[in-house]
């Protein structure tokens, strides 16, 4: 059996007051002694709730471990509000470090609006790295579901793959990027500030016939899922989708292709054809531009699939129909 033991209560006080904001919703909340937060959801029809594991990442899992669960619910047509944090930390970890953490997942809700109010915290002796599974919430009004994708939709895609990726690359595997400019380093430490797709969700979700955010297997494996989750096929045309030269570079040097990797801050929007102009210009002038149509979906002919085209209307490159393993997680 692996011994678990719980942070002292002087540590875990600490936690608790440099995370909690203190929403009114939140009747019972992040307090040493308590079983369970309590929200009160009076005139709320609808709440759209996500979990994700933040395993890899450890220089920004605090920061992390709020954006990758608020995008899914932002994805859902919803407005991510509160947050439950589960923290597993090596034995010993420090105190400096597990305060950085708080720190991360604070400045992240403060500049969301979301509110921590509840999770649990532990030591697991097993553990090389720390561990956080965060479950995000928020009210919804009109819930997006990808089974109302239909034939001749287009999918927008706004901002570059791979940011998520090459901040990792910078800040976990620096070593194996060699001479590489220090210009490209900084311009990357910069797209933190894009990891967070909500405000670009709220702007055209009531345009949208579905959402969703691409994680592990970048927009390969985000547009197969597409695929599955409306079951029908969908197109990607190459020529369309644009990489940030930095990103490019960055990737380039420990062998990861942006466009089957860690990708959250990309967004992708399935609009029907009526719309898309509109959405179009609402997600440029939000990205400095940044935003193309990128793919539609079809009729399905065998398996839901992703065909990977050269450009419209052009020869197919390959065909997705399973998973798609992500590159960055397999090197971490």
């Amino acid at each position: 059996m692996i011994p678990v033991v719980k942070l002292d209560s002087r540590t875990l006080r600490t936690v608790v007051k440099a995370l909690h904001r203190g929403d009114l919703r939140c009747v019972v909340g992040p307090e040493i002694g308590e079983d369970a937060a309590v929200i009160d959801i009076r005139g709320l029809k609808n709440l759209a709730i996500h979990s994700d594991p933040i395993t890899g990442a450890e220089s920004m899992i605090g920061t992390l471990s709020v954006i990758v669960p608020s995008n899914d619910v932002a994805c859902e047509g919803a407005e991510p509000r509160w947050l439950s944090v589960c923290m597993m930390l090596p034995e010993n970890y420090p105190e400096d470090r597990i305060l950085d953490i708080c720190r991360q997942i604070r400045e992240a809700c403060d500049r969301y609006g979301i509110d921590v109010i509840g999770g649990h915290t532990e030591y697991a002796p097993s553990l090389s790295r720390p561990i956080i599974v965060s479950t995000c919430m928020g009210p919804c009004v009109k819930p997006l579901s990808k089974r109302r994708i239909s034939e001749g939709d287009l999918i927008v895609l706004a901002r570059s793959p791979g940011i998520e990726a090459s901040i990792i690359i910078i800040t976990d595997l620096r070593d194996r990027l060699g001479d590489i400019d220090e210009n490209v380093i900084r311009r990357v430490r910069e797209y933190i500030n894009d990891l967070s797709v909500i405000d670009l969700a709220r702007a055209v979700r009531v345009y949208a016939v579905a959402m969703h955010d691409p994680t592990e297997g970048g927009i390969m494996q985000a547009l197969y899922e597409l695929a599955k989750a409306s079951m029908r096929d969908v197109e990607m045309w190459l020529s369309e989708v644009r990489v940030r030269y930095e990103i490019a570079e960055v990737c380039r040097r420990v062998g990861v292709d942006p466009l089957r990797a860690l990708s959250s801050g990309s967004l992708l929007v399935v609009v029907d054809k009526g719309e898309v102009e509109h959405v179009l210009d609402i997600l440029r002038r939000m990205t400095g531009g940044e935003a193309a149509v990128i793919g539609m979906v079809r009729a399905l002919s065998q398996d839901p699939s992703l065909y990977v085209l050269d450009r419209k209307g052009g020869d197919v490159i390959c065909r997705v129909c399973e998973d798609v393993p992500d590159q960055i997680m397999s090197i971490l």
